[in-house]
């Protein structure tokens, strides 16, 4: 059940590079990017007859640990650490600035500060 968590994170580690992309797409520098497979989290040694987990992801498991308080991790989870420290670096800056009280910017560095 674990390889499988495992091989539905490696999935979503797709999802990253597609949402990479979409961003990447809305900047007005040109971007430039090769089609393919990455063949860097595959295990060649294996036959994908014997068994394809561990040839299609069998270096990135070998080389991936997942943290002890997550039951699974990829691309999905690193990418929702790296927003949830990056929102709380933008409230901590705007509660730095010291908003009047009662302005629609002060109200949402409230709000926000709550919710976490």
């Amino acid at each position: 059940m674990k390889r499988h968590l495992r091989f539905a994170s490696a999935l979503g580690s797709g999802m990253l590079g597609a949402c990479a992309l979409v961003i990447a797409g809305c900047s007005r520098a040109p971007v430039s990017y090769e089609a393919g497979i990455d063949t860097a989290g595959m295990d060649t040694t294996v036959k994908p007859g014997d068994d394809f987990f561990a040839y299609a992801i069998g270096a990135w498991d070998k080389a991936t640990e997942i943290p002890a308080d997550r039951s699974t991790w990829g691309g999905n989870a690193i990418l929702g650490e790296k927003v949830s420290k990056d929102v709380a670096a933008l409230i901590e800056g705007a509660a730095a600035s010291k908003p009047k009280a009662g302005s629609e910017a002060g109200l949402r560095i409230r709000v926000n500060a709550h919710e976490r």
